[in-house]
């Protein structure tokens, strides 16, 4: 990329807007730590194109500038995401709030490096097994839509169910399988996604029976990330993401986790329930 670092001066007279509108896109650029081929790439312009906007001589078109703005925004986020993902794993031994706009799109960036998740649902299907058509259900049910979110969220379902992310472990509890969530439809639509998931070796799927007695269990995703690299768990509540790292409170919960796993029914069974789930929604559409 050097031969760009050093561009000629223009040869005619710059308008001043064009100056204005180059000097914020060099702006942009630079706080997003891109260099000029990364960011003519993700514009889909020429190099030396796009200097020639940032010193004035040209005027990029409408759809350039708006693909550069956007692929520097979405580089920003990036950097605040990987931010947040070091500032929780730094801090051992607390609790951690994100309340913040954007705290699911946070999340995703947490649990995409993590190797195993441990998934004890109870009242709802965290946002990595979701369909879209639950996923809204659920954002609608609460009064929170944000359709960044939403998008972030089925994105990351999407790269997990293509198999390019980490194992998950899910325990499902009986009363939970037959609950009518948004639609019978929708229902049906999730517990059939679960059972793609399974098949395709992804997930470890069983059902905890509503007969079996364990202690109370707090709804949380354990992430591990592998040897060395720590561990952390999140409840997903509805305006905010709360972390724990205390490794006393992750042991508790990995120890709850195995407890209830013993007690689950047979991946056959677990199976069975689920299937005889999805047809009893189905008879009700």
């Amino acid at each position: 990329m050097s031969q760009y670092l050093c561009p000629r001066r223009p040869a005619r007279p710059v308008p001043v807007a064009a100056r204005r509108i180059g000097a914020q896109l060099a702006v942009l650029r630079l706080d997003a730590n891109l260099d000029v081929g990364e960011a003519a790439q993700v514009g889909r312009i020429r190099p030396e194109g796009l200097l020639a906007a940032e010193y004035g001589e040209e005027v990029l078109g409408r759809l350039a500038r708006n693909r550069l703005l956007n692929a520097y925004r979405a580089t920003e986020q990036q950097r605040e995401d990987l931010a947040s993902v070091l500032r929780i794993l730094r801090a051992p031994d607390q609790d951690w709030t994100d309340d913040g706009r954007g705290h699911r799109r946070r999340r995703a960036a947490i649990e995409a490096p993590a190797q195993l998740m441990r998934i004890w649902v109870q009242t709802k299907f965290p946002a990595i097994l979701r369909t879209p058509s639950y996923a809204r259900v659920v954002d609608r049910h609460s009064g929170s839509v944000d359709e960044r979110d939403l998008a972030a969220a089925t994105a990351r379902s999407e790269v997990f169910a293509a198999g390019r992310a980490g194992r998950a472990v899910v325990l499902l509890e009986e009363p939970f399988v037959r609950r009518v969530v948004g639609s019978r439809a929708v229902m049906a639509e999730q517990l059939a996604h679960l059972l793609h998931l399974q098949d395709t070796g992804l997930i470890g799927l069983r059902v905890l029976p509503a007969a079996a007695r364990v202690p109370p269990h707090p709804p949380v995703v354990q992430l591990d990330f592998g040897s060395g690299r720590g561990r952390l768990a999140y409840g997903e509540l509805e305006l905010c993401t709360v972390y724990h790292t205390g490794p006393s409170q992750l042991d508790e919960f990995q120890q709850g986790f195995a407890g209830a796993w013993k007690r689950t029914l047979s991946l056959g069974e677990s199976r069975e329930l689920i299937a005889a789930a999805i047809t009893h929604h189905q008879a009700g559409w």
